[in-house]
């Protein structure tokens, strides 16, 4: 168990250090590590009540938002900003990327204000088909102060 633990925490610190861009700047999939591997450390916690729960799921968190980071290029993003900025609740938006072919769809649901940083909030469902392997998210996503939307948690 600790060998599994050790394993996935340094995993996730790689992630986190190779996700630099040239310019110095942290790439998406580095924020989707950090967010991902956040939010996992949360649930981890609460599910396990333990330090290795907290790390292992911490870990995969990390993991799977660092593949949904570095797979959505500025188009995605843009896209995903449109959808949760302006969506429907409960109807689904979906897109193609012309350059890649991966396939998003996304489900936003009703906006909040969350409690703890004040920024409106919406839970979302993002599925995602990249390369042909479909990958389903429960996530929630908040408006930073410049307008952006930023995937919050994985829950």
């Amino acid at each position: 168990m600790k060998t599994v633990a050790l394993t996935l925490l340094t995993t996730m610190v790689l992630l986190m250090i190779t996700s630099c861009a040239e310019d110095g700047t942290m790439t998406t999939g580095g924020k989707g590590a950090i967010g991902g591997g956040a939010a996992g450390a949360v649930v981890g916690q609460a599910l396990g009540r333990n330090r290795y729960a907290t790390v292992m799921v911490g870990a995969m968190g990390s993991i799977l938002g660092y593949l949904i980071g570095e797979e959505m290029d500025k188009t995605d993003t843009e896209k995903l900003n449109n959808a949760l900025e302006s969506g429907q609740a409960g109807k689904p938006i979906a897109w193609k990327n012309p350059d890649t072919g991966d396939e998003y769809k996304i489900i936003p649901f009703e906006f909040f204000t969350d409690e703890a940083t004040q920024q409106k909030c919406r839970n979302a469902k993002l599925v995602a088909n990249l390369e042909g392997k479909e990958q389903i998210t429960d996530t929630k996503a908040c408006r930073s102060s410049d307008g952006q939307w930023a995937l919050d948690t994985v829950k």
